[in-house]
């Protein structure tokens, strides 16, 4: 047998030294790992979530509104059944049946020094701006899936055919003025039961729409008739169904489910 080959002996005094060390960096983890539980748990709550946790959750946000840019374009990778009735999921400010006849949508932009005059628009006024449908793969944060079609109105369309979300009034450009953009847009059902808030990025994607048909067909009431959003690239969570009220603003608006401990961005 070679010096090579020759088999390093330990003894069971070095054996002892290792198991005790081992032991000691296990338990000394373990409590730091207590330690943090415990630290984590009896910090303030912001938003029904502990304070550090939050933090970590903001982080996140601010890193996806970075990373994902207006040009991201979804495409489903087979159309969505002609006139299939699409899947009712979360009726969370839908409880009542409303009259579409009596709708109307309020529209208020505000920044931290003024808030500006509102404005009501009418389903027809909605009707009458440029038609775009999107096919898509709708995707919940419960896990499931399902390719949808949406006819509606490019927000962006929206904007510029009313002069919104910007503060000067100019059509919205985020590459030449992102700083005149409003930062955040926020959305509620009539009732205020459901409302959620977005990051204006998102919202200039040329996916993003004010959808009045879904599947080739007008939304049901329980899909959000008269007018609901659609936005890509995030859980279906944030396409708030049955839009009452659109508020543009410098400030997070207030969001239904980060009030309740989970993420705003709620990114794709």
């Amino acid at each position: 047998m070679t010096t090579n080959e020759k088999t390093k002996t330990v003894s069971a005094e070095d054996l002892r030294k290792r198991s005790v060390l081992a032991f000691a960096v296990f338990v000394l983890l373990f409590a730091f790992a207590i330690a943090g539980f415990v630290f984590i748990r009896n910090t303030e709550t912001i938003n029904g979530l502990s304070k550090p946790l939050r933090h970590v959750l903001d982080f996140n946000a601010a890193v996806g509104e970075r990373l994902v840019g207006p040009e991201r374009i979804d495409r489903a990778k087979f159309p969505a059944p002609a006139r299939n009735k699409p899947r009712v999921n979360g009726l969370v400010g839908l409880s009542e049946p409303i009259d579409i006849s009596k709708w109307s949508l309020q529209v208020v932009s505000q920044s931290t020094v003024q808030t500006k005059s509102g404005l009501t628009l009418t389903l027809d006024q909605i009707h009458s701006l440029p038609r775009t449908e999107v096919t898509v793969e709708f995707k919940c944060i419960e896990g499931w899936s399902e390719v949808m079609s949406f006819g509606g109105v490019r927000f962006t369309d929206f904007m510029r055919a009313h002069r919104l979300g910007t503060k000067s009034g100019d059509e919205p450009d985020w590459n030449k003025r992102p700083d005149d953009l409003y930062r955040y847009v926020g959305l509620e059902t009539p009732d205020g039961e459901y409302y959620v808030s977005i990051d204006m990025k998102s919202l200039l994607n040329s996916q993003t729409l004010l959808a009045f048909e879904q599947n080739g067909a007008p939304l049901s009431q329980q899909n959000g008739a008269p007018l609901r959003l659609y936005v890509p690239n995030k859980y279906g969570v944030k396409s708030l169904k049955r839009i009452g009220k659109i508020t543009f603003t410098d400030q997070r608006p207030a969001d239904y489910w980060e009030e309740d401990g989970y993420d705003w961005f709620i990114g794709l």
